[in-house]
Parts: C-alpha cells; structure tokens; sequence
C-alpha cells in the first residue's frame, strides 16, 4: 500500500512540476486576428509618388556613378625555382615501379573455417 502511495505522489509531484515548467516559459502577448477570405479586400494604403521618383535628372546622374570598372590585377612574376629543371625534373621524385610491389600470398587462417563461419 505504502509503495502505491509514493508512486501515487511522484506522479502527482512530476504532473505538477511540468504544469509549473510550461506556465513559467508562456508569454502571450495580445494579437489581433485579420480573417480575410475572397470576399472581402484589406483596404492598403495608397502609394504615394515623391518627386525624386520623377525626376530625370536623379536618375541620370545615378546612372553615371554606378559604372562598374574592371579592377586592374598585377602582373605575375616569374621566379628562378619556379622554372628550375632541378626543383621540377622526374628524377627528383622516384616512384616505385609496379613491379617493385611485394606480391600477395594466402596464408592458412585466411582460407579457414575456424575464422569464417
């Protein structure tokens, strides 16, 4: 009966742990609901056109200075090692030959059923 009891409680006790949690972390603000189906229209304020908008001389100058320029780059310089049959020959750099690599061989634990099945 006792152990009905305490599970009883922690349940009680957890319910209203996650009711405090959920209510500290709320925070409604008021917000006002706009329904508008196809029937109806929202009344939108009316544009209103400025002379800036109008006027050509605005515009031409505002051509003018939004030319774009293409940026000059530096030229490359070539330097001594960077064409130095030394740095750069084959002979520098020694692969190995394909025939070079050792070849494979099958061992017994490879093939055994010990190990495989």
């Amino acid at each position: 009966m006792k152990t009905k009891m305490t599970r009883l409680n922690q349940i009680v006790v957890a319910a209203f742990l996650v009711l405090f949690l959920m209510s500290v972390n709320v925070d409604a603000k008021e917000t006002q609901m706009i329904a508008a189906s196809g029937l109806e229209n929202i009344a939108e304020p009316k544009l209103e056109i400025e002379n800036w908008m109008i006027n050509e001389t605005y515009w031409v100058s505002a051509q003018e200075t939004n030319t774009f320029q293409k940026e000059q780059e530096e030229n490359l310089l070539l330097e001594d090692w960077m064409v130095n049959d030394k740095k750069w020959g084959l002979s520098l750099f020694e692969y190995p030959g394909l025939d070079s690599e050792p070849k494979l061989v099958l061992e017994n634990w490879m093939l055994s059923g010990i190990y495989w099945n």
